[in-house]
């Protein structure tokens, strides 16, 4: 039979572990918003990768994972499970891709718009971007829409996963352009934002 102490030290660390589901759980704190800079975002590319020597320190569960990301329209994107972006932005890991063909959706497609463009780090290249525009229809008559994604990847082979800062530019310029506003208003600076635009 467990002694006394056996089972209050078990209690204890069922009650810690239920702390740190729930703390995971817990929204994040008003005002907080995951605007990182590609620096950051490449770190947790690695780290979700399981690449953990001189990567920082990250909480990984803030971006969430989706299987296939690329075979979504953009209306069945699960966006509400990504908490604490800016209007119009969300970051999802998924899966790599075989290819940088059209990826066909039920609806349409993401075509890429450019090449993997090689991001740079005091002269080391730590990883590759590459920007795809969502158009619906097929192919040879697709109409572009105003979703885009920007993949960040280790390299080539791209690793297990790669990270998605998928944006609805219109949504997010919006956004941006009321936060110009306030800050103008305000006299407020915002530091560490993300340097990448929508190209």
């Amino acid at each position: 039979m467990a002694s006394s102490s056996s089972r209050s030290k078990d209690q204890k660390n069922d009650e810690k572990k239920e702390d740190e589901e729930e703390e995971i759980k817990l929204p994040p704190p008003l005002g907080y918003k995951f605007f990182p800079s590609e620096e950051i975002l490449m770190d947790y590319v690695k780290l979700r990768n399981g690449i953990v020597d001189g990567t920082r320190k990250l909480p990984l569960h803030v971006i969430p994972t989706i299987e296939n990301l690329y075979s979504f329209n953009p209306d069945q994107i699960p966006f509400h499970k990504f908490i604490g972006g800016v209007e119009g932005e969300w970051f999802f890991f998924t899966n790599s891709r075989s290819d940088d063909h059209n990826l066909v959706t039920p609806n349409g497609y993401w075509h890429p718009k450019t090449l993997p463009i090689e991001i740079e780090l005091e002269n080391t290249i730590i990883g590759l971007k590459q920007t795809f525009t969502f158009h619906w229809g097929i192919p040879s008559n697709g109409k572009e829409s105003k979703f885009l994604i920007h993949e960040y990847k280790l390299n080539k082979e791209g690793g297990n996963f790669v990270a998605c800062r998928v944006r609805d530019m219109e949504a997010f310029s919006k956004g941006q352009k009321e936060e110009e506003d306030w800050n103008s208003d305000f006299g407020e600076v915002h530091e560490g934002d993300s340097e990448d635009d929508e190209n």
